[in-house]
């Protein structure tokens, strides 16, 4: 009988997407801290070693590491306190507990995605391989696998349970069937949702527009209702963006020019496009700088692929309405870092992987489609989540180590300087001295005015000078 085996159907699909996950993103619980940000934030940072509720709450009324991400720094808070440990006198932190945090955050965000997709398409089958692109796709693995990402995967699980929330609660069927008083329940829990998603990362605001395009897509919602349902959340953006906005300066990133911010953004909308469909040699700091993409004279032509990929989805909007409301999901879960408003990573990259984890439930609800459109796409469809598997697992070893991870990062983005000086920091700290003297000097030719390569450059050589000739 069909009502009873849907049911269980879709749990076998669960359980199926569970088990992907697990086996293609569980490799990142044994790999270790990496010296990008992990140290201050994690590893090193006496707030963490040991937590305490003042040491918590102290990120509630100060930022860290020039970012104002209070949720984010309550549950290392509480990941230092079970995987921590004192160790003689030195409080000790392991990786696992962080990795494995980050590791359900996505693997519980997956199953979310399956949900909302299968609201969009209203096939079991269709979603879950929407929702399987979404979980292996390798522009995941950087939010997955650094210890840090967690900011990431942490807001996309609240903003993916606000988003689905907010739809369930805003159909029309049950909104006919259900009394007012009783809607305010989902409602409230998909703003207290969305809320967590915006206090774990800023950028969790991208929320109430994919939100709204899914509204309009599913319900042919006026902009009116709309307005009436997200005016908590877009109080709520506000202020966070204002305080975001005051704690997270974007110093001499501010200065570029209104006129070129646009083309900037369209540079990284195609970068994200390229990558989306080849994510391959992938990394931390891609040197995307807007100074090299004007440099590099980038914009003069960058620009033409979203301008050629908005007219075609826009020439199909009406035989196929659902691959606009993709287009438009995808736009609006990166439209807080395309650099229209500058923000502070913009010193090293306008893009980065991490950025792309919200937009990812774009591309995930047209796999879905086409596998739903074209019934005999399915067999490709699972053959190209078997390719985007095995890439992911092929970048999650590059994210094993500092080592790894950033020479690696100089072979894929050479005239990134944050990947030579990281790769310094990591060949030092493995006693290869001159190895990491010369990517500090690299570092340097890249960016004379880097005091950090400067002094450990410097710091190097009193540690040759003093050390001893051997026999």
């Amino acid at each position: 009988m069909p009502h009873l085996e849907s049911p269980n159907r879709r749990l076998r699909l669960r359980l199926a997407l569970i088990c992907l996950t697990l086996i293609v993103h569980g490799v990142v619980c044994t790999h270790d801290f990496v010296n990008m940000d992990d140290p201050q934030t994690i590893y090193d940072n006496p707030r963490l070693k040991p937590p305490s509720l003042n040491n918590t709450f102290y990120y509630w009324d100060n930022r860290g590491l020039e970012l104002y991400i209070p949720c984010t720094y309550t549950v290392w808070s509480l990941t230092a306190a079970i995987s921590g440990g004192w160790h003689g006198s030195e409080y000790l932190l392991h990786p696992l507990g962080f990795h494995a945090v980050n590791l359900c955050c996505h693997l519980l965000s997956v199953l979310v995605v399956f949900e909302i997709v299968q609201l969009v398409l209203k096939s079991p089958e269709s979603a879950a391989i929407g929702a399987a692109v979404f979980a292996v796709h390798p522009l995941q693995v950087e939010a997955i696998a650094w210890a840090t990402g967690l900011k990431d995967v942490l807001s996309g699980f609240a903003a993916f349970i606000a988003i689905w929330l907010y739809l369930v609660a805003a159909s029309p069927a049950l909104r006919r069937n259900t009394k007012t008083a009783n809607l305010l329940f989902p409602f409230a829990v998909a703003t207290l949702a969305f809320t967590v998603a915006v206090l774990s990362k800023p950028a969790g605001v991208a929320a109430i527009g994919i939100a709204a395009v899914l509204d309009f897509y599913l319900h042919k919602t006026t902009l009116r209702s709309m307005a009436l349902r997200l005016w908590p959340w877009l109080m709520i953006g506000a202020a966070i963006a204002i305080i975001a906005h005051h704690v997270q300066p974007a110093g001499e990133v501010s200065d570029n020019s209104l006129i070129l911010r646009p083309l900037i953004a369209l540079d990284a909308l195609s970068f994200y496009l390229w990558k989306l469909c080849w994510p391959l040699h992938l990394g931390p700091d891609y040197g995307r700088r807007p100074t090299a993409v004007i440099d590099h004279g980038w914009i003069t032509w960058t620009w033409a692929i979203p301008i050629a990929a908005a007219w075609l989805v826009w020439s199909v909007r009406r035989r196929n309405p659902l691959v606009l409301a993709s287009a438009g999901v995808f736009l609006a879960g990166l439209l807080p870092t395309l650099g229209l408003v500058p923000f502070i990573f913009q010193r090293h990259s306008t893009v980065a992987d991490r950025y792309a984890y919200l937009a990812m439930l774009g591309p995930a609800m047209v796999s879905g489609w086409l596998a739903c459109r074209y019934s005999l796409s399915r067999i490709p469809a699972l053959m190209l989540i078997g390719m985007l598997a095995i890439c992911s697992l092929g970048q999650e070893a590059v994210w094993s180590d500092s080592l790894h991870l950033f020479s690696y990062a100089v072979r894929v983005s050479p005239e990134a300087p944050f990947n030579h000086l990281n790769y310094g920091v990591a060949l030092a700290s493995d006693g290869q001295f001159n190895q990491a003297a010369s990517q500090f000097r690299q570092t340097l030719a890249l960016s004379p005015q880097n005091s950090q390569a400067r002094d450990n450059l410097a710091l190097l050589r009193k540690l040759t000078e003093n050390r001893p000739e051997r026999p």
